[in-house]
């Protein structure tokens, strides 16, 4: 096994304990949500995830997980209000970035149809939450030719 592949594994298992850290403390923000550190620890899981998939060029984990972390940073910050719908989409997305960190275990480069139709569901709804409070440029995102926003600088 080379560098390259073992790095990933260890990405892969990173990833594992880091997305149970995000839905063990998504959970407790829906009950505390004044809980600060457990708020910057559901956003440093998100950072972490994004930062190692970029050392791996893993591209599909990184646009996605910078949007999540966008939304998590507002929460973060206090612009943005804990609700149930929003917990219940960064959940989503929490399972959303469990299949990609899967399928790029697997050396699936390009996520196929279902995966990807999820994704751009979620991240319309990511979108949606930025939009209305007038961050999305703020964030250095931009809608791509398909209709996505994503991260120029993921």
């Amino acid at each position: 096994m080379d560098e390259h592949e073992l790095a990933k594994e260890a990405f892969i298992h990173e990833s594992h304990d880091l997305l149970q850290d995000m839905e063990s403390g998504l959970m407790r923000i829906e009950a505390e949500p004044g809980d600060i550190e457990n708020i910057n620890a559901v956003f440093r899981a998100a950072h972490t995830i994004k930062g190692s998939a970029a050392l791996l060029g893993l591209a599909p984990i990184i646009g996605f997980t910078h949007l999540v972390e966008a939304v998590l940073e507002r929460v973060r910050s206090g612009a943005l209000a804990v609700e149930a719908d929003l917990i219940a989409l960064l959940l989503a997305c929490r399972d959303h970035i469990a299949i990609l960190v899967e399928q790029a275990g697997l050396g699936v480069e390009v996520p196929n149809v279902d995966t990807s139709h999820l994704g751009d569901e979620l991240l319309t709804c990511l979108v949606a939450y930025l939009e209305a409070r007038g961050v999305v440029k703020a964030h250095g995102l931009a809608e791509s030719g398909d209709g996505v926003t994503t991260g120029q600088n993921p």
